[in-house]
């Protein structure tokens, strides 16, 4: 996953604020895809492709790459809080293999409440 320079450049310059609520919205739209696939396998891959393009989903969150850290400032995110928070549940779940394996994707975990 990689964004235009334009992107990149104001993250480098600390400029975030000056990205429009619809480009939010579109890396925002982005994030919580790869954080699905990541979590319950492709669903937008062909059937051939559907293990490498969730083990890439998967690893967009466990190995270090720029884009995220990119993605999270644009939007607003701490992007260490994201990788950790995805990573642990990307542990905690079914391999890959496990994931494409049921003839239903898994469900999503309900929120508790932290106090």
């Amino acid at each position: 996953m990689t964004a235009p320079a334009e992107y990149t450049d104001l993250t480098r310059h600390g400029h975030s604020d000056n990205v429009g609520k619809g480009e939010r919205a579109l890396w925002c739209a982005v994030l919580t895809l790869a954080i699905d696939e990541a979590l319950n396998g492709s669903s937008t891959a062909g059937e051939a492709n559907r293990h490498a393009e969730t083990t890439r989903a998967q690893h967009f969150f466990t190995l270090a790459n720029p884009d995220l850290p990119m993605i999270c400032h644009l939007i607003g995110l701490d992007p260490v809080a994201v990788r950790q928070n995805v990573a642990r549940r990307i542990k905690a779940g079914p391999t890959v293999d496990e994931l494409l394996a049921g003839p239903k994707r898994r469900q999503r975990q309900p929120r508790t409440k932290q106090r």
